[in-house]
């Protein structure tokens, strides 16, 4: 006996008429009643009155149809159970990686409580999460040695992803300075320029460094220990640039320096935070809702900063 005869005794006593369950089960009308003929053989016993209407459950019908009903139940059960466990089982951990600075509080980073807050409303998603330098994250993402990382700058051609924030930049130059007399200016412009930073913007080095490096030059970046605002003092001696958004622009001394944008073509708006993943088959639905999760938090912030 097989669960599938009982499926389709099943079928033809809900519809009283073979013609009509054989449809429903796209089998023939002639497989269907072999089926049910084979099956009170081997239980000994009539299931079905048949006449020229259709088919009628004898009494001994209506108790197997309890009794079948009953079994199939349960198999599905069984299956679900099953399937379950094997997704349990299967189930690979999500590597990802994030650039330094990303995991914490503020505007343009994420709060490492939305994780843990994730990982026990999705107790069967294993996370192996890792920090590292921005440049680092990105190449393990395209060595498939991270299955997801979040990142700065430009998104390597063979990546998916989505785009978590953008920022746009300033150059911020002493006004004896060549660039300050510029009407616009672009990321060659900087080959030549000391660009001083805060030790504390390791993400904007990052990003910097990746856009220039793009632009085939590695940019001389003085990390300096102190505030951005004691930082400025070298860009008004006219020893250096530095790069600012414009939550800044009202610290800048405009006495002493001036604020040149960048050309449309190298406009300096990029992706300070993108989700990016390789375009791989082995990327689940699990995936996605830990994407979902960024995507959702970045999504209540402002697109440029």
């Amino acid at each position: 006996m097989e669960i599938r005869q009982l499926e389709y005794f099943l079928k033809a006593s809900e519809h009283k008429n073979l013609s009509a369950a054989a449809r429903e089960l796209f089998i023939s009308e002639q497989a269907l009643s072999k089926s049910i003929v084979s099956l009170e053989k081997e239980l000994d016993f009539s299931l079905f009155v048949r006449d020229r209407k259709g088919v009628a459950l004898t009494p001994a019908g209506k108790i197997m149809q309890k009794k079948a009903f009953e079994a199939v139940a349960g198999v599905t059960r069984f299956k679900n159970a099953a399937a379950d466990i094997r997704s349990e089982h299967d189930a690979k951990p999500i590597r990802i990686g994030f650039y330094e600075g990303f995991l914490g509080n503020g505007a343009a980073q994420f709060p490492i409580e939305s994780l843990i807050s994730f990982q026990r409303s999705h107790p069967r998603i294993a996370l192996h999460i890792a920090e590292d330098a921005n440049e680092r994250v990105r190449d393990m993402v395209c060595s498939k040695e991270l299955d997801m990382g979040v990142f700065v700058g430009e998104v390597p051609a063979a990546c998916c992803s989505i785009t978590l924030q953008q920022i746009r930049l300033d150059l911020v130059a002493s006004k004896t300075n060549r660039l300050a007399k510029s009407g616009s200016v672009s990321w060659d412009d900087l080959k030549d320029q000391r660009i001083i930073l805060s030790h504390r913007e390791t993400r904007l080095q990052d990003m910097i460094e990746s856009i220039c490096r793009q632009h085939g030059f590695d940019p001389v970046i003085a990390p300096v220990s102190a505030s951005f605002t004691t930082s400025l003092a070298f860009v008004y001696e006219d020893e250096a640039v530095t790069l600012i958004d414009s939550g800044k622009q009202a610290l800048v001394d405009w006495e002493k320096a001036t604020i040149v944008e960048f050309a449309h073509e190298n406009e300096a708006v990029k992706t300070p935070a993108s989700i990016a993943w390789t375009n791989d088959k082995s990327i689940s639905s699990n995936h996605y809702k830990l994407t979902d999760l960024f995507r959702k938090h970045f999504n209540r912030s402002r697109a440029f900063v």
